[in-house]
């Protein structure tokens, strides 16, 4: 009768940690942050690429995405960010979405000082989207282009200066998403 028991006791158990595997393997909900950036194909021909999402929580994590070039972010407010790679053919497009807590002005503030440096550039445009948005080509070939809407600052890394109508679209797409953001927090 001993045996029987202690036969099921282990049945039981093996079959309880069977129903907890999924659980424990099921992938992390990703941060309300990450919801401001495009899905996978939202934006025609642009995919993200698996596994190159990147979520700082706060100030302390963003040497995550800024390897050693982390203290001007943390200077300047950030508290919060999130990175996704998208692939375009053989044209690569980095997003990083930066929240400066509800202080709009140091997101205004780190976004006017980022645009310093590429508004010289031959090519510099600015966008028409909420607040503010612009870009231009940097050396190395790529395009480098920055937007602040509320409380949030987004740079746009594309691999290619022949993308403007891909920047164009990502800022678009990314600053309809913070406006309606802050208009549906300001109407609670």
């Amino acid at each position: 009768m001993r045996g029987r028991y202690v036969t099921s006791t282990v049945a039981m158990l093996a079959a309880g940690l069977l129903l907890l595997l999924p659980v424990a393997g099921a992938p992390a909900k990703a941060p309300a942050i990450a919801k401001l950036l495009p899905a996978s194909n939202e934006l025609k021909g642009w995919a993200a690429i698996a596994n190159t999402a990147t979520y700082c929580a706060s100030s302390k994590e963003l040497h995550k995405i800024y390897n050693g070039g982390d203290g001007e972010y943390i200077k300047a407010g950030v508290t919060e960010a999130y990175q996704r790679t998208y692939k375009n053919g053989t044209v690569l497009a980095t997003v990083v979405v930066h929240r400066f807590g509800t202080d709009w002005q140091k997101a205004k503030a780190l976004c006017t000082k980022r645009v310093g440096g590429i508004s010289k550039t031959k090519g510099f445009t600015t966008v028409k989207v909420k607040n503010a948005g612009c870009y231009g080509p940097v050396p190395g070939g790529q395009l480098l282009g920055y937007s602040w809407t509320g409380y949030y600052m987004v740079r746009y890394e594309f691999s290619s200066q022949n993308t403007a109508g891909a920047m164009q679209a990502f800022m678009k797409n990314v600053t309809g998403k913070v406006a309606s953001l802050l208009a549906a927090k300001s109407a609670k």
